[in-house]
């Protein structure tokens, strides 16, 4: 027979446990050992086991969405890049993963060509105070 109760139970565990995955990834990676607090908070008997398991995958390669279980999870693996990444994890990838590299350099590459042609096009701008007098003395063009 079908519950509505047990799913709903079910459902909110399951996202309660990633809630604590996702606050405890902070302070596994933070470098404060300045209290006890933080100390202890980075024992690793402290981890939940779901997160080791996440941890140890991630090791070898960048979060995935393919590496949860639900289609609507809280934090996507996005969220946990930007943890991870930001607070200064280092994924080892294979020395056979060149695509990763590759990937990495053409997306440098793009960014620096943004900033290129956004320092010529802002170059071609009038200031506002240009922009404003213009519109005064001549208005608006006609659609």
């Amino acid at each position: 027979m079908w519950s509505g109760a047990k799913r709903f139970n079910e459902k909110f565990l399951y996202r309660w446990d990633r809630i604590i995955d996702f606050l405890k990834l902070h302070y596994i990676l933070t470098k404060r050992t300045d209290t006890q607090y933080w100390i202890d908070h980075c024992q690793p008997e402290s981890i939940p086991e779901h997160l080791q398991e996440m941890m140890a995958l991630w090791e070898y390669h960048s979060p995935w969405h393919q590496d949860f279980t639900q289609t609507d999870e809280i934090f996507p693996s996005a969220s946990y890049q930007y943890v991870l990444y930001g607070m200064g994890f280092a994924t080892k990838t294979k020395a056979t993963q060149t695509r990763a590299d590759t990937q990495s350099q053409k997306a440098q590459q793009a960014f620096l060509r943004n900033e290129q042609l956004t320092a010529k096009l802002v170059k071609g701008l009038t200031t506002n105070r240009e922009l404003i007098n213009t519109i005064c003395q001549y208005g608006l063009p006609a659609n």
